[in-house]
C-alpha cells in the first residue's frame, strides 16, 4: 500500500514517539545522594543535645527547609535553636529498581519524625503551631522552595483538585515568585510529558502520591517568572511493584517555558497520613510532538470528468498529501497521490458522479496534519461549464470516535468500547511507539488482554476516522 496509506493505519502519534528523544534530567534515576550533617545545640562551643541527626538526599534536588532562631532554656542555659529544619524525610530505595541501583523514597511525616523528641518538647512552644501539628508531605523540586508560602500553596491545590486546569486559579492568584525560585532550564526544549515509574504505600489507606509540573518564562519586561503552562497527577495510589506513571503537561495559552519546575509529593491528596510513602525512579522528561498546520478550506471547481481543487493552509508546509474516491469511501481504499502545490487537477473521473476527497499537510517524512474532507459532483455530459463559478466549500473533519475503557488502570484484561461504524482496528502501543497487539473488531464491547505493568496507547481506526486513548496496566 502506499506510505499515506501506511502512516493513517499507524497514526500522527505514534510516528512521532519514535523520533522523540527526552531531555535529560539531573540526577532523575536518583543515583546520586548528597549527605547532610545534623544539628545540635551547643554550649561554649561544646555539643549538648542533638536537634536533628545527620540525612541525606538525592543530589541536584531541593526540598523544603523551615528556619528557626529561637531561644530555649534547658539544664540552667539560655541557648538559642538556629539552623533551617530540612522538612523531608528521604531514604535510597535499593534491591530491584526500574533503573540504576537507587529510587528515591520519600516519606510523609511529621516534626516529631525528624526533630529529637527532648528538643521537640522543649521547643514547642515556639515552632509554628500550624507546622508542629501538621501531617507533611515529603518535597522534591528542581527549583528552591520557600517554604512560609508553599506549605498553604500544596493544602490549597492537593485538597482535591484533578487537574491543571482546575489549579490555575490559585496558581495565578499567587506570584510564584514568592514561593519558587529556579527550576530545570529548557532552552528551546518544548515539554510535552514527564514519565518514570513508582510504587506507593499509603499508612493507614487511601493516601496517595503525586507529581506536579509548573512552566514558567522569564518577562523582561517586570523581571519576574510567570507561570505559562504546567500537569498534575494525583493518581499515584497503592502498589508494591514498581509500575509506570506520566504526566502530561499543558500550555496555558500558547507561550513556551524556558524553565520547568518539576514537584514530587509523598502525599499529594486531602487525606495525607504520617508514614505513607511514595518511592519514585527512573525520571524522563519527553518532548511535545511536533505538529503541522491543517488545511483550513477547500475550494472545488467541478467540471464533466474531471475536477480542479485548491486548499488553503496557515503556515508553511512540505507538501500535501490527498485521496479521493466515490463518495462514502474508506481512507486507504482511494486513489492516493502526494503534490507539494496547494492545487490539484483530478483527471478521468465519471461524470455526474459524487466523490470524496481528503487532504492533509506533510511537514517530514512523519509529521502530518490531520486529514480534513470535502465532497464534490462532477457535471453530467450537457451542462455548459461555467468558469467564473468557483465555490469555497466547508471542510467536513474527519468523525473521530469516542473510545471507553472499563476498568482503567487494569490488571490484566479491560473491555472496550469505540462509537461509530465497525469494522474497528485496535492497535496497542507502547509509549515508545513499539506495537504490541492489533485486533480488528466487529462489535462492540471486547475484551482486551493487556500485557503486565505499563502505560499503553490504544489507537481505533474506523470508517469515519480514528483516535487514541490512553491505558494503565497494573
Amino acid at each position: 500500500m502506499k506510505k499515506s496509506i501506511v502512516l493513517f493505519v499507524l497514526g500522527l502519534v505514534f510516528t512521532v514517539l519514535r523520533a522523540q528523544v527526552p531531555m535529560d534530567i539531573p540526577n532523575g534515576s536518583f543515583e546520586q545522594w548528597s549527605d547532610h550533617p545534623g544539628y545540635s545545640i551547643t554550649v561554649y562551643s561544646v555539643p549538648i543535645m542533638s536537634v536533628y541527626e545527620d540525612y541525606s538526599t538525592p543530589s541536584m534536588w531541593n526540598y523544603p527547609s523551615y528556619p528557626v532562631n529561637q531561644p530555649v532554656s534547658m539544664m540552667g542555659f539560655n541557648v538559642t535553636i538556629n539552623t533551617d529544619v530540612p522538612l523531608i524525610k528521604a531514604s535510597q530505595e535499593t534491591g530491584v529498581v526500574p533503573d540504576g541501583d537507587k529510587a528515591v523514597r520519600l516519606q510523609t511525616f511529621m516534626l516529631e519524625d525528624i526533630i529529637t523528641p527532648t528538643v521537640l518538647s522543649l521547643a514547642s512552644d515556639y515552632f509554628d503551631t500550624s507546622l508542629s501539628q501538621q501531617v507533611i508531605p515529603s518535597v522534591l523540586s528542581t527549583g528552591t522552595v520557600d517554604v512560609d508560602a508553599f506549605i498553604p500553596l500544596v493544602t490549597n491545590l492537593m485538597s482535591g483538585s484533578g487537574d491543571i486546569f482546575s489549579m490555575l486559579p490559585t496558581l495565578l492568584a499567587m506570584d510564584v515568585n514568592d514561593y519558587i525560585t529556579g527550576g530545570l532550564a529548557l532552552g528551546d526544549f518544548r515539554p510535552g510529558r514527564l514519565t518514570g515509574s513508582y510504587k506507593y504505600h499509603s499508612a493507614v489507606g487511601g493516601d496517595n502520591g503525586g507529581v506536579l509540573l509548573l512552566g514558567t518564562r522569564y518577562n523582561s519586561s517586570t523581571h519576574q517568572r510567570n507561570i505559562v503552562g504546567g500537569g498534575v497527577n494525583l493518581a499515584l495510589g497503592d502498589t508494591s511493584q514498581y509500575t509506570p506513571f506520566e504526566t502530561e503537561y499543558m500550555s496555558l495559552g500558547g507561550v513556551e517555558p524556558d524553565s520547568l519546575i518539576i514537584l514530587l509529593f509523598s502525599s499529594a491528596g486531602s487525606n495525607r497520613q504520617q508514614g505513607s510513602y511514595l518511592c519514585i525512579d527512573n525520571l524522563m522528561l519527553w518532548p511535545a510532538p511536533d505538529t503541522c498546520a491543517d488545511v483550513t478550506g477547500i475550494s472545488a471547481m467541478p467540471a464533466i470528468h474531471e475536477a480542479v481543487l485548491g486548499w488553503i493552509v496557515s503556515d508553511s508546509v512540505d507538501g500535501f498529501e490527498y485521496e479521493y474516491g466515490a463518495a462514502g469511501f474508506t481512507l486507504g481504499n482511494g486513489t492516493a497521490a502526494a503534490t507539494t502545490t496547494a492545487t490539484v487537477t483530478l483527471s478521468a473521473l465519471d461524470a455526474s458522479t459524487t466523490y470524496d476527497l481528503y487532504v492533509r499537510t506533510l511537514c517530514s517524512d512523519t509529521i502530518y496534519g490531520d486529514w480534513s474532507s470535502v465532497q464534490f459532483t462532477t457535471l453530467d455530459d450537457t451542462t455548459v461549464i461555467d468558469t467564473t463559478n468557483v465555490a469555497i466549500q466547508t471542510i467536513k473533519p474527519l468523525n473521530h470516535p469516542a473510545i471507553t475503557v472499563s476498568p482503567n488502570p487494569a490488571s490484566g484484561q479491560c473491555y472496550v468500547t469505540v462509537s461509530g461504524s465497525t469494522p474497528t482496528l485496535l492497535k496497542l502501543y507502547t509509549l515508545d511507539g513499539r506495537l504490541v497487539q492489533s485486533v480488528t473488531a466487529d462489535a462492540f464491547p471486547i475484551v482486551l488482554n493487556l500485557p503486565q505493568r505499563g502505560v499503553f496507547l490504544l489507537h481505533a481506526t474506523t470508517p469515519t476516522g480514528s483516535a487514541t486513548y490512553k491505558i494503565v496496566s497494573q
